[in-house]
């Protein structure tokens, strides 16, 4: 006569398994979670804004011209200033729905960025034409400077002026720009397509005019 043998796990084998089946269970459900947020999150915003970035106070300007496009490939020979109207700017803030600013060249006021700080857009890094203000008609060899403010009621901040003195010499250095072909607009449909009330011109024009430049 056989004798069945009754074979029992022991409670340690048991425990251990029911372990192994929690486990497994716990990894499947963070991987389940893990695919929904994945598939829920929005998309990334525009990168476009990456390609801004900002040149110290230093009196050097030698690094704007670290462009990622021969400037052989454009010839520059106008310079368009004009303010932003706002009271603050950043490169969030005056971004384009293409993340772009528009401009080449930003200069803070220290209200969303610093206070002469000069941003730089990917248009000028890529030697593109710039986006000017609705209403403002600009050739593809025009360098476009915006000022941020609203200089119908305020004047730019000494160090904001500074800077651009600066930015529009050196720029005028390299590209053999005139005095005369430096434009912007007094009167205007638009705010942000003049350069405000506030802007001294007389005074700008004339310490242009103390640079000269070889043709």
């Amino acid at each position: 006569m056989k004798h069945r043998t009754s074979v029992r796990s022991s409670p340690h084998a048991a425990g251990g398994n029911r372990n192994a089946v929690f486990l497994a269970c716990l990894l499947s459900a963070m991987a389940l979670t893990g695919g929904l947020l994945l598939a829920m999150r929005t998309a990334p915003l525009n990168t476009e804004a990456k390609s801004l970035f900002a040149v110290d106070n230093s009196d050097s300007l030698e690094s704007i011209f670290n462009v990622e496009a021969s400037t052989a490939a454009q010839k520059w020979t106008f310079i368009y200033i004009h303010q932003t109207a706002t009271a603050s700017g950043s490169t969030v803030t005056l971004a384009n729905a293409d993340g772009s600013l528009g401009d080449h060249f930003v200069i803070g006021n220290g209200e969303g960025s610093g206070d002469g700080e000069l941003l730089i857009d990917q248009r000028w890094t890529r030697q593109q034409p710039c986006v000017p203000p609705t209403g403002v008609r600009l050739g593809g060899q025009c360098i476009s400077i915006s000022l941020v403010g609203t200089l119908d009621s305020q004047p730019p901040t000494p160090l904001q002026y500074r800077r651009l003195c600066q930015l529009v010499q050196a720029l005028q250095a390299r590209y053999h720009i005139p005095t005369d072909k430096v434009n912007w607009f007094t009167t205007s449909g638009r705010q942000t397509a003049r350069i405000g009330q506030c802007f001294d011109t007389q005074r700008f024009s004339a310490q242009l005019l103390m640079q000269t430049f070889a043709p």
